[in-house]
């Protein structure tokens, strides 16, 4: 079985740039966004509950499940208030399985040569990464809702939805 890298090791051959961006993950919390995001899932889908992320987690996946995954830090110290951190959110669809999506994600614990994106989400705090699983079966319930959720929680390891500039308001005064 792989050993998750450390944090010396993965920084080892990263530019300190790097590091440092790493370290000022933002967190984006609009308080009206997790009801949004509650309603998307209430109805869609039925929670399968949490797993610590380890290489055995595909043994308690069931082959035919699919729908939304998230990989959240938890669990981050023993002093006190409980922390918890949004890191990604990804989904299985169509014939792809959680089963078969997460032989990929634990074939990466403990890789040197893993896409950025894994190694944080398979490497980096392995201790304390637990994966969310909410089952839906419409496929394009599954694309819908992981958008949404994207959208309006940007997990810093998720990129692809965001919005890349501003729009201009519109002024009452400009509309002719």
């Amino acid at each position: 079985m792989a050993v998750p890298l450390s944090a010396t090791d993965f920084f080892e051959s990263k530019k300190v740039d790097f590091e440092i961006e790493l370290a000022t993950f933002s967190v984006f919390l609009p308080p009206g966004n997790f009801k949004l995001i509650e309603k998307h899932l209430k109805g869609n889908s039925t929670y399968l509950g949490r797993f610590k992320f380890e290489h055995s987690i595909t043994d308690r996946l069931d082959k035919k499940d699919k729908g939304i995954y998230m990989f959240v830090l938890e669990d981050l110290n023993s002093f006190g208030p409980q922390f918890s951190y949004l890191l990604y959110v990804g989904r299985a669809q169509k014939t792809n399985s959680f089963r078969q999506r997460f032989y990929t994600y634990r074939g990466y614990i403990g890789s040197h040569e893993a896409p950025e994106n894994y190694k944080f989400m398979t490497n980096f705090w392995s201790e304390n990464t637990y994966i969310h699983f909410f089952k839906i079966e419409d496929d394009d319930k599954i694309v819908e809702i992981e958008k949404e959720i994207v959208r309006n929680l940007r997990p810093p390891l998720n990129s692809d939805y965001f919005v890349s500039k501003r729009e201009a308001p519109t002024s009452l005064y400009d509309i002719n």
